[in-house]
């Protein structure tokens, strides 16, 4: 039997445990896009002074 204290703490918790989690993982894809876009960026560069 649980209370409704130990549940509600339960779930903020996990929330607070989880939550950074996903924010990380949300920026590690924006850093692949912008890598790609300056892959792309120094490729028109290096065709433009050739």
């Amino acid at each position: 039997m649980l209370t409704v204290g130990a549940v509600s703490t339960a779930a903020l918790i996990f929330h607070r445990l989880f939550h950074p989690i996903g924010t990380i993982a949300g920026m590690f894809s924006e850093i692949q896009f912008a890598g790609a876009s300056l892959v792309r960026m120094v490729g028109v560069i290096n065709a433009a002074s050739n």
